[in-house]
C-alpha cells in the first residue's frame, strides 16, 4: 500500500504546513499566525537562547525542528541507502524551505533552524540505518504525520491561548520553523 517513496510523499505536506503555511493557521495555540507574515534573517546560531525571556519557547523551537525532520531523514534513507546523501537532501529541503520564507516573508530565516532540521534528518537517517525495520519506520512516520494531518484539522479548537502566552512568556511563539 505505502512503499518508500508514496511514505515519503505523504510526509512531505508536513513539512510544508509547520514550515511555510504556519502564518495560516494554529494548533492548540503554539505560534500566533501573524508572527508568520514578517521577513526577517537570523545569522546568528543559536541566539534564541540567549535573548529569549522563557526558555520554553527556544527549546520547543529546538526540539520541534528536530524532530520535524527525523521522519523525513527516516523516509529519505530508505530511498537513497546512503546516510551521507539523506543529510545532504535534509540540508537542501531545509534551505528551501528558509528561502523561500525569507522571499515570500512566511517567518524568519534562521540558522538554527538549518541546523537542526539538518541533524533531525541525520537522526533519521541514522535509526534508520541503526534499525532496519523498514516497515515499522514507515508507518510510524505515517502514523506521526497523519497525527499532524488531524492536529491540522482540527486547529484552534485544540487548547487554550491563554495557557500557551502564560507558558511561553513574552517570547515569539514559532516551534516548528
Amino acid at each position: 500500500m505505502f512503499n518508500s517513496t508514496r511514505s515519503f510523499v505523504y510526509y512531505l505536506p508536513v513539512i510544508v504546513l509547520l514550515t511555510l503555511l504556519k502564518g495560516y493557521f494554529v494548533i492548540g495555540h503554539l505560534w500566533r499566525k501573524d508572527a508568520h507574515h514578517i521577513r526577517e534573517l537570523q545569522l546568528v546560531p543559536f541566539n534564541d537562547f540567549v535573548a529569549a525571556t522563557s526558555w520554553f519557547g527556544p527549546l520547543f523551537n529546538a526540539v520541534g525542528n528536530m524532530v520535524l525532520f527525523v521522519p523525513l531523514g527516516i523516509l529519505a534513507y530508505h530511498l537513497l541507502r546512503d546516510v551521507r546523501r539523506t543529510v545532504l537532501l535534509g540540508l537542501a529541503i531545509s534551505f528551501t524551505i528558509e528561502m523561500l520564507q525569507y522571499v515570500f516573508a512566511l517567518g524568519i530565516s534562521d540558522t538554527d533552524d538549518l541546523i537542526l532540521n539538518t541533524l533531525g534528518a541525520f537522526i533519521g537517517a541514522m535509526l534508520a540505518r541503526a534499525v532496519p525495520w523498514d516497515r515499522f519506520w514507515r508507518w510510524s512516520c505515517l502514523l506521526f504525520a497523519t497525527f499532524i494531518y488531524v492536529l491540522y484539522l482540527l486547529g484552534p479548537r485544540l487548547g487554550s491561548e491563554e495557557a500557551m502566552v502564560d507558558a511561553l512568556g513574552n517570547a515569539p511563539i514559532g516551534a516548528l520553523e
